[in-house]
């Protein structure tokens, strides 16, 4: 049975007044809340109905009430009603349904805004780049809206600045005219409207008295507002963990919580700093990267396990072996009896994971991954390549020669590829009176002759450098206003994949029979879990493989660049303290074909572990 702090009894027992909780990782917060509440309704007499318990996802106020439920139940304790547990978006929805005349109709789903997206960029001439370039300028969208709601400067990632307020002002007039709101605008609507109205505003500053707020380092500036508002009577009790505020790209800061003690100043302050979930070693590594961050409220973070756990650091020379290494891990865990879902594997980005999942799919192991499994041959430009591949081998189709026709430029019409008997040769026929044509395909032809005669690696490379594919690449991002970087990042790393299949038939083979449907539904026993470190927050596993721990990876490059190094070093402590017994961490000498160094994290923790 897990003894209690004094700290959490402290925060439980709170009556009246605001109240800020540190809550550092595996310290017991949902413990507190859900024991907060109930001590407000048997001790203090508060009634169940005025009081409000927000958290950021469904999945979160579904189990907090659940937990509620059964303390109420092994208390054997009968109350009159329950008290409001719910989401920013579905509370404040009700609000505007019940109060202002909204419905259902009235809210779009992230399928209707990507439709509404997708008419409003039909007026703009935006090539269809990336996996889903209709979701990446969608978020980029709401980014930038919440990036003007807290004044700050936002560099859109998929279009111009110019052309994003462009598509967006359009979008916002498409909405407007159909009666629509997207989730970014809800809260803002709610906030405008209840600003307005005095009298809707005073009912439900007398219907929530006291208000409890879950993750409150998650929270935007408009989310804030909007609940400073509603709560007159001051009893706000907050809780939450500045160095776990990584969603800075949706608007919240750990700033928040100096915020909060600037607006109320009389507010208490109690500190959960005792983590119930990691062992020793973990806790102890992990402070010591998170202690570099500046930003943020001391805290003594501490232990409260007699384990002392496994922590492991380790380089590698190259993918290939971090990968081989991971699984015969893997394999050696299972053999000692522990399940595959007990274990996971995080990564900063989705792109890191592709090598990895290949060598789980080459070795028979079963993954699941949460959140959406972006399967890397369905990018363009790996359909570029593998077109190349395909055409080298004689496999001439139609849809391969017109997909790498002119790239680069060769001038070769669409007309002149025939839907059958398609070959060079025929286009040499077609072209017989056109001299310029007929060098590009005669250079063409001799490529190809060329690939066929070298293993998969070199083949790649001879078609982005001599052939040239990677200069038309790099000027057709220019035109498009997508990002070269990220694009060269996924062909190196498919380029990389390659070393595995010196047979070029092999790798195509590989990749027309590879699976990528395994995206998270159900627990499995029998699978790994994969995942990005932003979705890996609030979850914990037995073990977890931290991967490609390299700067540049780890934090990524654009944050290095944009000196956003602190909200990098909460990310990566966030994904540290999902372990609770085993964490590996490892990163590689070389990669792409470049040497590469470990992150400047690590460096700083095992600088501060030797101090």
């Amino acid at each position: 049975m897990i003894k209690r702090n004094l700290n959490q009894e402290e925060a439980i027992r709170h009556g009246d007044g605001p109240c800020l909780v540190l809550a550092g990782p595996g310290s017991g917060k949902t413990y507190v809340l859900t024991n907060r509440v109930l001590n407000l309704i048997d001790v203090h007499n508060v009634s169940p109905e005025i009081i409000l318990v927000i958290t950021f996802t469904r999945a979160a106020a579904l189990e907090m009430q659940q937990r509620f439920i059964g303390i109420i139940k092994n208390n054997k304790l009968s109350i009159s009603s329950m008290p409001k547990f719910g989401t920013f978006h579905s509370v404040f929805y009700d609000v505007l349904k019940n109060d202002f005349g909204y419905n259902s109709k009235s809210l779009l789903t992230t399928g209707d805004e990507k439709i509404f997206l997708s008419e409003v960029l039909e007026n703009y001439k935006i090539k269809k780049l990336g996996f889903d370039y209709i979701s990446n300028i969608l978020s980029d969208i709401k980014h930038y809206k919440l990036a003007v709601e807290r004044e700050e400067k936002f560099i859109p990632k998929y279009l111009s600045p110019r052309m994003l307020r462009k598509v967006l002002d359009d979008y916002q007039e498409k909405l407007f005219n159909n009666k629509k709101l997207d989730f970014s605008d809800m809260i803002s609507k709610c906030y405008e409207l209840l600003s307005k109205d005095k009298k809707t505003l005073s009912f439900y500053q007398k219907k929530y008295q006291y208000i409890l707020i879950d993750e409150f380092q998650d929270i935007n500036k408009l989310q804030y507002d909007l609940v400073k508002l509603i709560c007159k009577s001051k009893n706000l009790f907050v809780v939450g963990d500045d160095d776990q505020s990584i969603y800075k790209f949706r608007g919240s800061h750990p700033k928040v919580m100096v915020d909060f003690l600037n607006d109320f100043k009389k507010a208490k302050v109690i500190n959960l700093n005792e983590n119930y979930r990691c062992a020793k070693q973990i806790v102890k590594f992990s402070k010591l990267v998170i202690d570099n961050n500046r930003e943020r409220f001391d805290k003594n973070l501490v232990s409260n396990r007699d384990e002392f756990g496994k922590l492991e650091i380790k380089s590698f020379v190259d993918s290939t072996e971090e990968n081989k290494y991971i699984i015969e891990l893997i394999k050696k865990y299972f053999r000692q009896g522990k399940k595959l879902s007990d274990m996971a594997i995080l990564y900063r980005t989705n792109l890191l994971s592709n090598s990895i999942k290949m060598s789980l799919n080459r070795n028979g192991i079963n993954y699941i991954i949460k959140g959406e499994d972006k399967n890397i041959f369905e990018h363009f430009a790996i359909k570029d390549i593998v077109s190349y591949l395909r055409l080298s081998l004689g496999k001439v189709s139609p849809s391969d020669l017109l997909n790498i026709a002119n790239k680069p430029l060769r001038y070769i019409s669409r007309d002149s590829i025939k839907y059958k008997n398609t070959s060079i040769d025929n286009l040499l026929d077609y072209y017989k009176d056109k001299d310029y044509i007929l060098n590009n395909l005669y250079k063409l032809k001799s490529d190809l002759n060329t690939i066929k005669k070298y293993i998969t690696p070199l083949a790649i490379r001879y078609i982005r450098t001599n052939i040239g594919y990677d200069k038309y690449l790099k000027e057709h991002c220019r035109k498009n206003d997508f990002d070269y970087e990220e694009v060269e990042e996924i062909l190196d790393a498919f380029e990389e994949e390659a070393i595995h299949y010196k047979n070029i038939d092999e790798f195509i083979e590989f990749i027309d029979n590879y699976k990528s449907d395994n995206s998270a539904k159900d627990v499995d026993d029998n699978s790994i879990n994969l995942m990005t470190f932003h979705l890996s927050k609030g979850l914990e596993f037995d073990t977890v493989f931290i991967i490609d721990s390299n700067d540049g990876l780890i934090p990524h490059k654009k944050s290095i660049k944009e000196n956003d190094l602190e909200t990098e070093r909460r990310l990566f402590y966030v994904a540290m303290t999902r372990a609770k017994n085993n964490l590996h961490i490892y990163f590689t000498i070389r990669r792409f074909g470049k040497d590469f160094k470990p992150s400047r994290f690590i460096v700083e923790a095992i600088g501060g572990q030797n101090g």
